[in-house]
């Protein structure tokens, strides 16, 4: 049995981990020409489905759900812009838009109830704004430094 500490530092290491290996994931690509970006593309498919593959085993194979294809077909075509975009507008900007519309999405998604999600209702509304208007400027104060 776990205990809401022993969750709570699983979280933090598995969050700190994603932010140091996600986060970093398209830094190199600034430095090495990359071409249109398809062949890109193709290996970092390729390489995330080869761990999904090997989770789906470790887990012992749990319940398909067809509908999270969706998510990774958006996902993937939304990668297919990452090497036009460092190349036009930069890793730093490129990074701070997708990092604010990535925030706000997750923000609006569960305030106003969207893909299913029941809607949350906030005590003070005004302050639950002001959060979401902080975390966009928190996201242009991070990428102009």
């Amino acid at each position: 049995m776990s205990t809401n500490g022993t969750d709570l530092t699983a979280g933090f290491i598995c969050s700190s981990a994603a932010i140091l290996l996600f986060g970093s994931n398209f830094v190199p690509l600034k430095k090495y020409d990359t071409g249109d970006g398809m062949f890109l593309q193709w290996v970092l498919c390729a390489a995330i489905w080869l761990v999904a593959l090997v989770v789906n085993l470790i887990l012992h194979c749990p319940k398909f759900w067809p509908f999270a294809m969706v998510g990774g077909c958006i996902w993937a075509t939304g990668n297919i812009a990452v090497v036009p975009i460092i190349k036009t507008i930069g890793l730093g900007l490129g990074i701070l838009i997708w990092g604010s519309f990535n925030a706000l999405t997750g923000w609006a998604s569960s305030r106003f109830g969207w893909f299913g999600m029941d809607a949350e209702e906030v005590s003070k509304p005004l302050l639950n704004y002001i959060g979401a208007g902080l975390s966009v400027v928190r996201y242009s104060a991070v990428s102009n430094v």
